[in-house]
């Protein structure tokens, strides 16, 4: 054996260790809903042409947005989608049949008109499969000037987001119009659409490669704007005592562990937010691989919500100067000194 050869076999044979040294990364709950990827789920309703073509698209595998398996039988649960309108709410429910007798929603896109031509929209997950408050919504940045203090110094920039009109997304009008009619497709236990093709869940490595930490133009958010969505969608919901059976211990793991989760640092999945200003935004073409608008786009048209907060760090450094062309300092003095030390 040559040493070339020897030298080539020792490298051959320290691939296997170098992988093994790494540790696949993890972002998963441990609950059901890490094999349901809310995000992309949004991502396809927003390019539908209706609530068919929509599940259509939840139950392609390419699609990489469904790896559920409730019912545990090794093959990727069909996920119906069902719609419900109620003057200016309509819902989309995510529904999948788990028994001949039982079914357990997924997740409801909820849609609410707040002008004329303007709605906004949030997707929440099913308590029984998600952490408790899991709401997503899309999101888009804007560059605003921050407040600076006086003088000819450049404006410092800031990105601030905002919530998107989703008015102008291809099938939110058809459930506000004329040509509107519930979807609703009743099937048997066991027959699905001749188009579909199940397949085995993908293990968690694959499917958190696809999809990694980072999702562009969505954020979670902590509280619900879509109020008459959820009093409408409540009674209605399905919910399986199989499920949350075989989920029990599931839950009650990452309740325990819940605190540590949401406190790690790099956390991307569905945890509280801190609250900011809320406005709206008509959602603009966005850049390949971005979540941020063209800049090319017309600007953000604001329709309700606070301002940003002040930015006051030059305050202080403004009075400072203040005193010195006084030709002291900006703080106070007592009448003593005032007077000379008389």
């Amino acid at each position: 054996m040559t040493m070339n050869t020897s030298i080539a076999l020792g490298l051959i044979a320290l691939v296997p260790l170098t992988a093994q040294a790494a540790p696949l990364p993890s972002d998963s709950t441990g609950l059901p809903g890490d094999g349901f990827d809310l995000e992309q789920a949004v991502e396809l309703f927003r390019n539908a042409d209706g609530p068919e073509a929509f599940e259509q698209a939840l139950n392609t595998e390419g699609n990489h947005v469904n790896n559920l398996d409730l019912d545990g039988d090794g093959q990727v649960d069909f996920v119906q989608v069902i719609t419900q309108v109620e003057g200016d709410a309509a819902a989309i429910v995510l529904r999948v049949q788990v028994s001949p007798t039982e079914s357990q929603d997924v997740a409801v896109i909820g849609v609410e008109k707040v002008g004329s031509d303007s709605a906004v929209l949030q997707i929440t997950g099913d308590e029984d499969l998600y952490p408790d408050g899991t709401i997503v919504e899309p999101f888009a940045e804007v560059e605003k000037a921050a407040a600076t203090p006086r003088g000819p110094a450049a404006p410092r920039l800031v990105h601030v987001g905002v919530v998107v009109n989703v008015w102008v997304w291809r099938p939110v009008p058809w459930f506000f119009g004329p040509l509107y009619r519930p979807y609703h497709i009743i099937r048997p236990w066991g027959h699905h659409p001749a188009w579909w093709r199940p397949w085995h869940p993908h293990p968690w490595h694959s499917w958190w490669g696809w999809h990694g930490h980072h999702h562009h133009g969505y954020r979670p958010w902590p509280h619900c704007r879509v109020v008459h969505v959820k009093t409408m969608y409540a009674p209605g919901r399905a919910h399986s005592g199989l499920v949350k059976a075989r989920y029990a211990e599931a839950h009650q793991r990452h309740a325990r562990t819940r605190g540590s989760l949401e406190a790690a640092p790099g956390s991307t999945k569905h945890n509280a937010t801190k609250a900011e200003p809320e406005r709206y935004i008509t959602e603009q073409p966005r850049k390949a691989g971005t979540g941020r608008m063209d800049r090319g786009g017309t600007e953000a048209q604001r329709v309700r919500g606070a301002a940003p907060a002040r930015d006051h760090s030059g305050a202080k450094a403004e009075r400072q100067r203040d005193g010195d062309r006084r030709g002291g300092s900006a703080a106070p003095t007592s009448r003593k000194a005032r007077r000379g030390g008389r």
